[in-house]
């Protein structure tokens, strides 16, 4: 244990904070539920019983349903009333609090593996920093979990840089945990088929052969963990089938609904890259970020490996995919926060090993001076929703200063004040 501990030091202390800036302020809402789609999961969990475990709710994967569905019967074995309502909101939302501190661990071996430790490490911390990341950490919702199976399928196949049918497997059942999760991460399994093609030149003599086997075994691996964490995809399939179709529709017309008309005149990836620079990392990173993507494909263009082949093709198709969506909600697009992290830490790097070459005084100085202004970010918005919420204070103020049986005016479709 001492040694695991010795060798994996910087990568513990990388979850240690992520984990921390994701716990803290865990109560933002005072457990009254007002994100929406993280109240309408738990009152699907709150009906599901032995007797009937189909949720017949299928807008997002059913996957983290029953995984918040057994936290809450193992967190009732110590405490029944942590395990109700509202108070089940508290284990989902440390759940996702779990997923992103892994995703903050995979992006920094996922760095080392295609760059080099400090590179890893220097991801690591940027995602464990990032605010939006946080943000999202703080509600139970699909889009970390997402982002997690993406990013351990991924690190499953370059891990050994093996082309074994086992790891094609193991790649296809995360994948398939990547789609049970939201329907959206159907797309995971491009990544071992990408790595198929990638690899065509290295594959054994029969080659046919080779790739028929394993894209066999990928996509029964995916099929077999879709349908034993969905399995009511298959039953059900006609509500099923109706409920994504919803979906779909949403995603390809915003008109469709009342919430998404918002999105009616957005612009296909300008105003998504808009969101990520201007809110999700803050400007200073954001563009960091994007210039870091052209300096990586630049820098490598002559010599690059099948591993970052892989990784910037896959986020880069994702990005065209799910970019032209009608609908821009930002956390369709965490997905590619560990692609832009990444970059982000290579032209750190890259820009630090140049200063140390002719300023070799200043590089641990800039370095020290650039995280501390990082960690100004999750401090102002962790200290932002530690105080009063909002629409809280809105409502604490309507019963103060409107008299008895006043009339308030909101929309048949929103949220009214708590």
């Amino acid at each position: 244990m001492h040694a695991f501990v010795k060798h994996h030091k910087s990568l513990i202390l990388l979850g240690l904070l992520a984990f921390t800036l994701r716990i803290i302020t865990i109560n933002w809402d005072n457990a009254i539920a007002l994100h929406p789609d993280e109240r309408m999961i738990m009152f699907v969990v709150e009906r599901l019983s032995l007797h009937n475990l189909n949720p017949d709710f299928f807008s997002y994967g059913s996957l983290p349903i029953y995984l918040l569905a057994i936290a809450k019967t193992l967190v009732s074995v110590v405490d029944m009333s942590a395990a109700q309502y509202p108070n089940i909101l508290y284990v989902g939302r440390f759940l996702s609090t779990l997923f992103d501190t892994g995703s903050t661990i995979l992006i920094a071996m996922i760095g080392h593996k295609l760059f080099n430790r400090n590179i890893g490490l220097i991801a690591g911390f940027l995602y464990a920093t990032a605010v939006f990341p946080i943000q999202n950490a703080h509600f139970f919702i699909t889009d970390p979990q997402l982002s997690f199976w993406m990013l351990l399928t991924f690190w499953i196949l370059v891990r050994k840089d093996s082309l074994s049918t086992k790891t094609f497997l193991l790649a296809g059942i995360t994948a398939g945990l990547s789609a049970a999760t939201k329907f959206s991460g159907i797309v995971t399994l491009g990544f071992p088929f990408l790595w198929l093609a990638l690899n065509i030149k290295n594959l054994p003599t029969s080659k046919l052969r080779f790739l028929l086997t394993n894209g066999f075994v990928t996509t029964l691996g995916g099929v077999f963990a879709f349908f034993i964490t969905q399995p009511y995809a298959l039953i059900n399939y006609a509500e099923y089938s109706s409920q994504v179709g919803s979906q779909i529709a949403m995603n390809s017309d915003a008109s469709v609904f009342p919430y998404t008309i918002q999105f009616l005149h957005s612009i296909a990836y300008i105003d998504p890259l808009y969101g990520i620079i201007w809110w999700g990392l803050g400007i200073p990173l954001g563009i960091v970020s994007m210039v870091g993507v052209f300096f990586v494909i630049w820098k490598n263009r002559r010599t690059t490996t099948a591993q970052l082949t892989l990784f910037y093709l896959f986020y880069g198709i994702y990005f065209l995919v799910f970019g032209r969506s009608a609908v821009k909600f930002m956390r369709y697009y965490l997905p590619l926060y560990p692609l832009l992290i990444l970059s982000a830490a290579v032209l750190i790097y890259s820009l630090n090993s140049l200063l140390h070459t002719h300023l070799p005084r200043w590089s641990k100085t800039s370095m020290v001076l650039l995280f501390g202004y990082l960690m100004m970010w999750p401090i102002m918005y962790l200290t932002a929703l530690s105080g009063p919420n909002t629409r809280v204070v809105a409502s604490d103020w309507i019963f103060k200063n409107l008299p008895a049986k006043s009339t308030i005016i909101y929309e048949a479709w929103d949220d009214a004040l708590p």
